[in-house]
C-alpha cells in the first residue's frame, strides 16, 4: 500500500490518496484504531521512508503529524509542537467531522494522547527545539500567523 500511495503522488502536491479520502481518514474506525497501528515499528519503518521519499521531491513541504519532527525529520529547519486542552480539541473535531457528540470525543482525544505518549515505537513527545504553541485560545489564522514569524525569523521564506 505504501509503494502504491507513493506512485499515485509523484506527481502531486499532497501525499493522498483518492481511495482513502480524508473523510475516512478520520473517521471514528481510524481515530480509534491509529494509535495501535502506529506501534507497529516495522509499518512505521516503512511510513517513514515513504514520507522521506516523497519529501525529497519538493523544493519545500509541510508535514504534519505526531512525530515528524522527533523521529521522521529531526533536522528539520522549524518544527512546530502545536498544543490546546482536550475540552478544546474535543470541540474542534466534532466541528470538523461533524459526526461525533462532543460528549464522547475528550475522553478519545485523552486516550490516544496517553497510547501515543507511552508507546515504544517513537513516542510522542514535542522535538527538544520545537516551538510549542498553545492553541487553546487562538484562531487558526492567529496560530498560522505565529507559525509564518517563527519561520521568516529562522531564514524560511513564505508566500
Amino acid at each position: 500500500m505504501c509503494d502504491e500511495l507513493l506512485d499515485e503522488n509523484r506527481t502531486r502536491g499532497l501525499l493522498t490518496s483518492d481511495r482513502y479520502p480524508g473523510r475516512e481518514l478520520r473517521s471514528a474506525a481510524v481515530t480509534g484504531a491509529v494509535s495501535a497501528v502506529a506501534g507497529i515499528a516495522g509499518l512505521r519503518d516503512r511510513v517513514t521512508a515513504l514520507v522521506r521519499l516523497w519529501a525529497r521531491t519538493r523544493k519545500k513541504c509541510v508535514i504534519e503529524g505526531r512525530d515528524i519532527g522527533t523521529a521522521i525529520f529531526p533536522a528539520a529547519p522549524v518544527k512546530f509542537y502545536l498544543t490546546a486542552t482536550p475540552e478544546v480539541r474535543a470541540t474542534r473535531r466534532v466541528a470538523q467531522e461533524r459526526r461525533d457528540t462532543y460528549e464522547q470525543v475528550p475522553a478519545d482525544v485523552i486516550r490516544r494522547d496517553r497510547a501515543d505518549m507511552t508507546r515504544s515505537a517513537s513516542p510522542l513527545e514535542p522535538a527538544a527545539d520545537a516551538v510549542t504553541i498553545d492553541t487553546t485560545s487562538l484562531t487558526l489564522r492567529q496560530v498560522v500567523k505565529r507559525m509564518i514569524a517563527v519561520c521568516r525569523s529562522r531564514g524560511v521564506t513564505v508566500p
